[in-house]
């Protein structure tokens, strides 16, 4: 059973990229390294009399077995479970090497039994004995590994590294590189025997693309240089795909600057690396997939790599054209977008660079979406030339990276930041994370704008007694909200007292609302919720409007009703609403609710909070007035509306009169706004005059309640669908050479269902002939009662 692998979290099991193991006579450290250059801290198995005592961060544990074995049974974990590529494997012996013959049959065993080979690029043993090294090698992945390693080893029998060699299989191919103290007249025999009957130099043998022979040029020009068809393509190519697509000819390449498509890069981490001068730098730029690009101008032209381009004059041009041409197209939101400067020393400055990196991205027709932003600077203007390009609506969290490498660092002393200016930004206000572990931030904490924040962790200069009573504003009974509760809110209902607020909250498919209690309790509020209890030194409407400001804008469902019932003297609401308005205010976007009802709310209070909400959204309102009621304002309120509102308007009073109806008359002109009315009344005054001062727009009924209406409801205006993109110079040769082509028609039917496919096959004989032969998947995965039920492409089914 694993030990210290339960101790990693998910992601980094996911993500391991490097191995380090260094055994000695009494224990064994073992060190991993993620992706994005994260280390983790040791794993130390060290022996303690019988037993042997495991170390991790905090934890630690005592297990009564030999190191050795508890070792072996968390590197078992760590390689059975690794699907990714490792990039670096390195053991070391530090010591007599007596545990190293037990910890490689280990290894051999564990590698063995893997279902696939260890795809290993590059693997380095410090003072291992040859044969234990080879022995590991053939089980490896013989693509992957490019490099082998043996360095401070005594000597080295030569002979043995040729028989080890020679029982590898034919399609390895890699660097061998050997540090040894000692070569004698033998080893000089050995070593060129290796080079004269070892055979390193036969490369594996790829499987070859398979060719259509009976397609023309004129064809495949036809089908690729058509807009319709290549975006169908192009949906499953990513960015350097689309590049190299592009770089065939001229047709192509103005065909996908016409469909313009999503590069579809889900990370990328630019890293900026100055190597004692300008001279020499470096940029990696990494994507989800693993591949990256380095940008260098190296003195040494012998020098290569597969991934490296060379460029004598200057790389920052060459760099930034390829990340404007990277980016230009992309659409989808990115998880995380990474630039970090790197340097030696603490006199470089890249605000021209970020000036640059700044217009790029203002280029864009519209502004970069990505959910998180990390940024390795050590100045705020450097930050400032990005940061305002980034879309704020998708921007989620913003990381404030160390833009020195640690190792460069003798002291790893923090640096200072002030962050005055990034927290007046869009982009900080809409953030619900903020990080800074590495940066100490010496903005006063008051001038920061971190209230809005979900999750902190950051460093600070300072706390002061003030700055603690400030960050008490945070919210409250919010914090006791599970994660899967504030994500999924659905209902909101506020009952507003004199001294004390009932929040009420439903989620997805509740049953029943929790509640939220605020009450004053002399100069203090006490809250409750559930059997959560706390006391604190604020109005009881400043805690309930904390809390409510963290669930609004934080909510990112639709609201299926939002009601609010004042049950006081009316004080307590006016200053309830005054905060929501603020807040509906503060949101990037409008808070979208289907069903709005206020009891016993003036209609200047609630007619002030609907202008904030998403019109497109909302469906009914319902007002229970204080009375006495002026339909005036109801009138003045709907004028105040901005554009696309649409919904039913109830309206419910004690007593109507004749007064009252001069300014119902008038809501006939809202009826672009207004979809359907209702007024009920309990009295009705001067019945007679009444019915002759109504508009004949209007009937008047007597339930158990008077009430008014529409005559003739008014239809639901439906929106106007986008028109369908036609492209007018398309031929009727051309689109039959693109619909009966096997390749291109394969493409099309996988976006398809059954009832589709079979009225493409009505079009023409050639068609139906080309679907026939192809003999699509129809998508069907129920039959019952002669109901066929299909899959959509879109979301697709996944059977239990």
């Amino acid at each position: 059973m694993p030990f210290a692998y339960n101790w990693l979290s998910k992601q980094q099991k996911a993500n391991i990229e490097e191995i380090v193991l260094e055994t000695y006579d009494g224990k064994v450290v073992f060190q991993l390294q993620c992706k994005n250059r994260s280390i983790l801290p040791e794993i130390c198995y060290e022996r303690n009399g019988p037993s042997t005592l495991i170390t991790f961060e905090q934890y630690e544990l005592l297990v009564p077995l030999h190191f050795l074995d508890i070792f072996l049974e968390d590197l078992k974990m760590v390689l059975m479970n690794q699907e990714t590529f490792l990039e670096y494997f390195r053991i070391s012996s530090k010591e007599s090497g007596i545990s190293d013959a037990k910890c490689f049959s280990g290894i051999d065993a564990i590698l063995k039994i893997r279902i696939s080979a260890l795809a290993v690029k590059e693997v380095h043993f410090t003072k291992i004995t040859v044969s234990q090294g080879i022995s590991m090698i053939r089980y490896l992945n013989s693509v992957a590994l490019s490099s082998l390693i043996i360095s401070e080893v005594e000597s080295v029998n030569f002979k043995d590294l040729s028989n080890g060699l020679r029982n590898l299989e034919e399609d390895y191919l890699f660097n061998l590189r050997i540090g040894v103290k000692i070569i004698d007249e033998e080893d000089v025999i050995g070593i060129n025997e290796n080079r004269t009957n070892v055979p390193l130099v036969k490369k594996p043998v790829k499987q070859k693309t398979p060719i259509f022979t009976n397609v023309c040029e004129k064809t495949a020009r036809d089908v690729l240089e058509n807009p319709l068809l290549m975006e169908i393509i192009l949906k499953h190519l990513e960015c350097f795909d689309i590049q190299k697509l592009r770089k065939v000819n001229r047709g192509i390449r103005e065909c996908i600057d016409t469909v313009k498509p999503d590069a579809r890069i889900e990370k990328y981490f630019v890293y900026f690396d100055c190597v004692n001068d300008w001279s020499q730098m470096n940029t990696d730029f990494s994507f989800e997939s693993g591949t990256f690009i380095r940008y260098t101008k190296w003195a040494d032209d012998n020098e290569s790599h597969s991934n490296i381009r060379k460029n004598k004059k200057d790389w920052t041009e060459v760099c930034l054209n390829d990340f404007e041409t990277n980016l230009r197209h992309q659409k989808s939101c990115i998880d995380e977008l990474s630039i970090v400067y790197i340097s030696r020393v603490w006199s470089v400055s890249y605000e021209d660079l970020s000036k640059k990196i700044g217009k790029i991205l203002k280029r864009r027709r519209h502004p970069l979406k990505t959910r998180k932003f990390s940024i390795g600077s050590g100045s705020q203007m450097e930050i400032m030339e990005i940061l305002p390009a980034i879309d704020k609506s998708s921007l989620k969290i913003i990381e404030l990276l160390h833009p020195v490498v640690k190792y460069f660092c003798a002291k790893n002393e923090e640096m200072p930041l002030e962050v005055d200016r990034i927290s007046r930004t869009d982009q900080w206000k809409n953030s619900e994370q903020l990080i800074s572990k590495f940066m100490t931030i010496t903005t006063p904490i008051q001038d920061m704008n971190i209230l809005h924040f979900a999750e902190l962790d950051i460093l600070v200069l300072t706390l002061s007694s003030r700055d603690v009573n400030y960050l008490r504003t945070m919210p409250f009974a919010y914090e006791w909200l599970t994660k899967q509760q504030k994500t999924n809110i659905a209902a909101i209902l506020v009952d507003i007292y004199d001294d004390k607020i009932i929040f009420k909250i439903d989620w997805k498919h509740g049953r029943s609302f929790l509640e939220i209690s605020y009450e004053r309790t002399g100069r203090f509020t006490f809250v409750t919720f559930e059997q959560k209890e706390l006391m604190v030194s604020q109005h009881f409407l400043d805690v309930f409007l904390e809390d409510l400001k963290m669930v609004l804008m934080n909510q990112k469902i639709v609201l299926n009703c939002f009601k609010v019932y004042s049950k006081g003297n009316g004080i307590s609401a006016a200053n309830c609403f005054s905060g929501l308005e603020k807040i509906l205010k503060a949101r990037t976007s409008a808070l979208a609710v289907k069903m709005v009802d206020f009891f016993q709310i003036t209609v200047s209070q609630g007619m002030s909070m609907i202008r904030y909400l998403n019109p497109d959204v909302l469906s009914r309102l319902l007002f229970v007035p204080d009375e006495p009621v002026s339909f005036e304002k109801f009138l003045n309120g709907l004028r105040n509306l901005g554009k696309g509102y649409r919904f039913d308007l109830k309206i419910t009073v004690k007593t109507i009169g004749k007064d009252d109806l001069m300014s119902v008359n008038e809501f006939s002109s809202f009826s672009e706004v207004i979809h359907y009315l209702r007024i009920s009344s309990e009295f009705l005054r001067h019945e007679d005059e009444c019915r002759a001062i109504l508009s004949d727009k209007f009937d008047l009924q007597k339930g158990s309640d008077w009430f008014i209406t529409f005559k003739n409801p008014i239809l639901m205006k439906t929106r106007c669908r986008e028109k369908a993109r036609i492209i007018p110079n398309l031929c009727e040769k051309t689109v039959r050479s693109v619909f009966e082509n096997h390749i291109p028609m394969e493409l099309i039917l996988k976006q398809l269902e059954c009832f589709d496919i079979q009225r493409l096959r009505k079009v023409n004989r050639d068609i139906r002939e080309c679907i026939d032969t192809l003999k699509p998947n129809p998508l069907i995965f129920t039959i019952n009662n002669h109901q066929i039920l299909c899959v959509c492409p879109v979301f697709p089914y996944h059977p239990p």
